[in-house]
């Protein structure tokens, strides 16, 4: 396939959110783990795919695979592999990962590149003529060290580009290849250095400093607790040593796991070695003592006053009921694999606190001050309730319940979220603290897993056009006395009878409704003429109105709400008021977006 420029302008739009949003994914688990970073994207620009058209051959067979692509330049040479497994278990690689190879004669910077999907709810957002374009739906991701950034921009701009010119004269590529060898010589010669500068320190019993040059990630400015300085001495315990033989790669993987944030200090890398490998009861209680996973802040001594205490209320700010499919009538594997993924975040998530859970699912009971975890896990059944005191505010707990269990032919899951507070709760703050728990989205991510209410819930917004996608699959689903979530219907009027006219609204202002309210509302798209048959539940109107309509459970009072298009392009927000806190987005459609979300939460937390 053969496309210009001009063709490739008007059929290839990718809207910046889908690079912005690829960056925050890729920030926020490295983040996570500490590493030393910077990250670079761009999406290729036109006259750049022309020129990869016009140099090799694309179909649909062979497809552009770094339409979009990110660069992560590392601090360290050794982080590589690392980074390499946590993008890996972040977005799903599509073959292998390459490395550029290069004979022994010369040298270039080595570069390390990997291909994966691209999020479906991230593919909405892109021009759907994109994919006719022999496109595929994947991005790039390339990782090298910092010393090689610099120099590859010459590289590939002033060598790479001028092949011929550069084969002309030897000598000056001789010296090019010089400068890059040295910088390679450079990231083994950092990381000798530092791992050097640790044993000295170790041998010095400067354990701070150790933990420091020795794990070589980005730390708070937390000093290590007084209390532990002797233990790390102990010739006897070797907890020291052990900590200094402790594998850097295994402590990353080992924060990469966390699934809330939690700040990186000396003490906490104690602390979760730890719990998780030493297992020694003195380290434990010194790190109990001062909290170390929020932040190390200690109790203050004693009441300052006297108070009168508080009853704590649960209020309740997640809550959802849905099905989950299996293939193959293959239920079993199907419910083992969505119990582990409850059970494995029970085990990340308080093992650092208790320290004794098992790896292998099991029935457990645990509890410790502002802490309880119990599971109880049958055969063809597991129920979690798990209590943990809240990070930031003071007088608040979050309680987290879920059943998964067989019900005949169905595999059924409940899940709530409860804020336990001294303090009066309004709903308009509930639906503020909106949270479901992270395993219920790994389970709806699940390639094998498809979870329904009623319909299958997807994130992205579906169609309702002509005979091709008849409305019935629609009626029922609003009809339907057992479902759950909210339905929210975008009715446009289509351009000569094709495309819909959605200037007023984005083009991508559905795709993005969708994408957030994905897994507790489903979101359809419709031209007026192609949803007559709902007629019947609008109180008798013929024609559906241009706008949005909103669809509650059936035996709520109310269950519709209509918004016209006027309503809609001139909505505002107002500080304050619904709870409302005012964004960038204050008046407009995605003003309107914004509540028209807070709605459906607030329909969920009921």
């Amino acid at each position: 396939m053969k496309f210009t420029e001009e063709e490739i302008r008007e059929n290839v739009i990718v809207p910046a959110s889908v690079e912005m949003e690829l960056i925050r994914l890729v920030e926020e688990k490295l983040n996570q783990c500490g590493v030393f970073y910077r990250v670079y994207s761009r999406i290729k620009k036109a006259s750049s795919l022309e020129r990869k058209y016009n140099d090799k051959e694309y179909d649909n067979d062979k497809k552009i695979q770094d339409l979009i692509g990110l660069r992560i330049n590392l601090y360290f040479k050794d982080d590589s592999d690392i980074v390499k497994d946590i993008m890996e278990n972040l977005f799903a690689l599509d073959g292998e990962w390459v490395e550029k190879q290069v004979d022994t004669t010369s040298f270039e910077p080595i570069k390390l590149n990997g291909v994966f999907r691209l999020p479906e709810y991230l593919c909405t957002k892109i021009s759907p003529a994109t994919w006719n374009m022999a496109i595929d739906k994947t991005f790039e991701i390339q990782l090298k060290t910092m010393f090689f950034e610099g120099w590859h921009e010459v590289e590939h701009d002033m060598r790479y580009k001028n092949k011929q010119l550069w084969s002309r004269y030897e000598s000056y590529s001789r010296r090019f290849n010089s400068i890059v060898a040295t910088l390679e010589l450079c990231d083994n010669a950092m990381i000798d250095l530092l791992e050097d500068f640790a044993y000295k320190l170790y041998k010095n019993s400067d354990w701070e400093g150790m933990l420091r040059m020795h794990f070589r990630i980005r730390l708070s400015e937390q000093k290590l607790y007084d209390e532990l300085i002797p233990v790390l001495a102990d010739n006897e315990k070797r907890i020291g040593k052990a900590l200094f033989k402790f594998s850097r790669r295994q402590l990353i993987e080992m924060l990469s796991g966390f699934y809330r944030d939690i700040p990186i200090s000396v003490n906490m890398i104690v602390s979760l070695i730890n719990d998780r490998v030493l297992q020694d009861p003195q380290v434990k209680e010194i790190c109990r003592k001062h909290r170390v996973y929020h932040d190390g802040v200690s109790e203050a001594a004693g009441e300052k006053s006297k108070r009168n205490l508080k009853k704590m209320t649960a209020y309740p700010v997640y809550n959802n009921r849905v099905t989950i499919d299996y293939a193959n009538d293959n239920k079993k594997h199907t419910f083992e694999k969505a119990a582990k993924i409850i059970y494995f975040w029970v085990r990340d998530k308080f093992n650092p606190v208790f320290g004794s859970i098992p790896k292998d699912l099991s029935s457990i009971d645990l509890k410790d001050n502002g802490y309880s975890v119990k599971v109880d896990y049958k055969e063809e059944s597991i129920k979690i309730d798990t209590l943990h005191i809240d990070d930031d505010v003071a007088g608040r707990m979050w309680n987290t319940r879920a059943r998964l269990y067989i019900d005949g032919d169905v595999i059924r899951l409940e899940v709530s979220t409860f804020l336990n507070d001294i303090s009066e709760i309004t709903d308009d703050e509930r639906v503020n603290n909106f949270s479901g728990p992270s395993f219920y989205s790994r389970i709806c991510n699940d390639d094998e897993i498809r979870v329904r209410d009623v319909q299958k819930f997807k994130d992205y917004a579906k169609i309702i056009k002509g005979d091709k996608n008849p409305e019935n699959a629609l009626y029922e689903l609003i009809l339907n006395p057992n479902r759950f979530a909210p339905v929210v219907l975008i009715v446009y009027k289509s351009e000569n009878g094709e495309d819909f006219d959605k200037s007023w609204l984005g083009n991508y202002w559905s795709s993005n409704l969708a994408r957030w309210v994905r897994y507790y509302a489903h979101v359809y798209e419709s031209d007026i003429r192609d949803a007559s048959k709902l007629s019947g539940i609008l109180e008798g109107e013929t024609v559906l109105k241009e706008g949005v309509y909103l669809f509650f459970q059936m035996d709520e009072p109310g269950m519709v709400e209509y918004y016209s298009k006027e309503d809609i392009i001139g909505w505002r927000q107002v500080p304050g008021e619904n709870g409302v806190t005012l964004s960038k987005s204050t008046e407009g459609c995605d003003a309107f977006m914004n509540d028209l979300v807070r709605k459906i939460k607030k329909n969920n937390i009921k």
